[in-house]
């Protein structure tokens, strides 16, 4: 997919309301990856090489921050629940080309989350929205909740304190996470340590890291160095779709995706 000139802009007002039934509003917080739909009956087909989120964070009563990513623009706005309702508006959205495959999945995506009349969320893991269409149709999209616990990413990027790049080597960095304890492989050596994680208010520490002591090529074991001390200094965390970033404050340390 050829991406063009990244612009962010202020978006017109864009309202997405729901009628929620079958859940309570507090249960759709977290975030979210869409996973399928279908409009009138025909399933929207998901681009192998991108995906897109919904994560809403409760910041008042019946009050949210919504943020994700449409498949290939990132948006972010505020929203609010009120008498079953769910009211969103998209103040901020990235503004990226992309070739007609990747730009009507976008558009149906944002569509579905414009058009939403009713939402349940089954179990707390998947959301469900129905809703219809301008034109008089109707569609049906799924969402499964992302967390942490229970599952392994491996990394992407690195913040070398210059600059944030791509990991280098053919097997990269990876953590898996489980019952206050993290473990993975780093490049070189295998690691575990202890970790404090709330989902909840996404805040996420690594602490007494170990890990095993093989040698290996110079610029794989600075890597690894490198990774060891950005864990150290991870204070929280964010989740859009299968993409997670390792956050200390306002500043990205590393970015992993979720394994296969």
């Amino acid at each position: 997919m050829q991406m063009k000139k990244y612009v962010f802009i202020m978006a017109a007002a864009m309202t997405m309301t729901a009628v929620l039934t079958g859940c309570g509003t507090k249960q759709i917080s977290g975030d979210w990856i869409f996973t399928e739909a279908e409009i009138n009956g025909t399933k929207v087909e998901i681009p192998s090489d991108t995906y897109a989120s919904f994560s809403a964070d409760i910041t008042g009563k019946n009050e949210y921050a919504v943020y994700g990513k449409a498949g290939v623009n990132r948006y972010n706005g505020t929203a609010k629940t009120e008498g079953g309702t769910f009211s969103a508006q998209v103040g901020a959205m990235t503004m990226m080309g992309a070739d007609t495959e990747h730009s009507l999945f976008e558009r149906n995506f944002i569509e579905i989350l414009s058009g939403a009349e009713k939402a349940a969320v089954s179990k707390e893991n998947t959301l469900v929205l129905t809703g219809g269409k301008k034109d008089g149709g109707s569609f049906k999209a799924v969402f499964s909740r992302v967390t942490l616990n229970g599952t392994s990413w491996t990394t992407r990027f690195l913040n070398t304190g210059n600059a944030v790049v791509t990991v280098l080597g053919e097997n990269p960095p990876t953590i898996t996470i489980g019952d206050g304890k993290a473990k993975g492989f780093s490049g070189v050596n295998s690691w575990s340590c202890t970790m404090q994680l709330s989902e909840k208010d996404r805040t996420i520490s690594f602490e007494n890291i170990a890990s095993t002591k093989m040698a290996g090529p110079k610029e794989l074991m600075t890597q690894e160095m490198t990774f060891f001390k950005l864990l150290e200094n991870v204070t929280s965390y964010r989740i859009s779709g299968p993409e997670l970033t390792l956050l200390d404050g306002d500043r990205t340390l590393v970015v992993l995706y979720l394994a296969d």
